[in-house]
């Protein structure tokens, strides 16, 4: 869900919302990754996956 609330707020241009939550993210997920979570979750709507991906580019979060 942080995932989807972080995106989320980064294409609504709330950039200080979305790093809020991209610093929790950090926090109790070191290793994450928008390219990781699309292939654990697995996304496999490509339209969706990509636009994860563009709206990740948003946030300082890889």
């Amino acid at each position: 869900m942080l995932v989807f609330l972080m995106l989320a707020h980064a294409v609504l241009g709330e950039g200080p919302e979305a790093a809020v939550i991209a610093a929790r993210l950090r926090a109790e997920f070191p290793g994450f990754s928008i390219e990781g979570f699309i292939s654990g979750y697995p996304v496999s709507n490509l339209g969706a996956a990509q636009a994860m991906r563009e709206a990740a580019k948003l946030v300082p979060i890889r």
